[in-house]
């Protein structure tokens, strides 16, 4: 009977050392523990762990980014880029990020965008003569039904050129889209060479300063069909780094802007196979 007796004593020692106190609770997440109680986080904190001793504050995107998930009382905030989708926000914790203003035709450019401010137009009107060149994308394997129109336009006195177009039979989402340095398609797309980069810089996104020419980003495609326009300060349609008789490439894959940390991200942008390219040709104007 004694060594029944102290058996369970020392059971219940062993247990009293071990257990959690009487009337005592698991906080869980998305709480913290104040003495013996659990408290919600404040509005504007979080916690991810049960018992936390106090709730970390919801992270802030900064101007240039993006809420890509919005934060709960057990998680944080998560912020992506708009550069990646080659738009802006001049905004905290944006909910989506702005597209850049198109200047109309023939209207020049007082102020070049950023990944946190928008284009300006100076609304003054400048030679209407222009330079237009136009690409009539396809797979010449036959292994990609991928084709459409895209075409350029600059004007004579202006420093950047213009660029619309519209492709179909795209898988949706972002696919890259860059401009090579030949024109050469005898070998399909492949023999289109690397990015048009006569300055010799690594790969980036369109905004960049430190980018190959030919970094266009990427297109978003949605129900199979991309529709596109932008403006871009490095493509030419005239001078030395005329693009002309060059050739744009359609990816399968989205452009990374050179920030993927692949062991590609600083020559291609990870953006995987050629799925449609075509020459760069001036347009004919009867």
């Amino acid at each position: 009977m004694l060594k029944v007796v102290f058996a369970l004593g020392v059971a219940v020692a062993f247990v009293g050392v071990f257990a959690t106190p009487t009337g005592a609770v698991t906080c869980h997440v998305g709480q913290y523990r104040s003495n013996d109680a659990c408290l919600p986080c404040a509005p504007g904190s979080f916690s991810t762990i049960r018992n936390a001793a106090s709730c970390t504050t919801h992270k802030t995107c900064l101007k240039g980014q993006f809420v890509k998930k919005e934060p709960t009382p057990s998680s944080n905030r998560l912020c992506a880029f708009c550069a990646s989708e080659g738009k802006f926000s001049n905004i905290v914790n944006a909910p989506s990020c702005t597209a850049y203003t198109v200047c109309a035709a023939g209207v020049k450019q007082t102020k070049r965008p950023t990944p946190t401010s928008d284009r300006v137009c100076d609304g003054a009107t400048t030679s209407t003569t222009n330079i237009t060149a136009v690409v009539a994308l396809f797979d010449p394997s036959g292994a990609s039904t991928v084709s459409g129109i895209v075409t350029f336009l600059q004007f004579s006195n202006e420093s950047f050129s213009r660029f619309t177009g519209t492709l179909t039979n795209l898988t949706d989402g972002l696919h890259g889209f860059h401009i090579h340095e030949s024109g050469d398609l005898s070998g399909g797309c492949a023999s289109a060479r690397a990015h048009y980069n006569p300055f010799r810089k690594v790969h980036g996104g369109p905004a960049d300063s430190n980018r190959h020419v030919g970094d266009l980003g990427n297109i978003q495609a949605s129900g199979g069909v991309a529709s596109f326009s932008g403006i871009d300060q490095q493509v030419q349609l005239h001078g030395d780094t005329s693009v002309i008789g060059r050739a744009v490439v359609v990816h399968a894959l989205p452009d990374d802007l050179g920030r993927g940390g692949f062991s590609d991200s600083y020559t291609t942008g990870h953006a995987g196979a050629r799925i449609a390219c075509g020459v760069i040709g001036l347009k004919f104007t009867p």
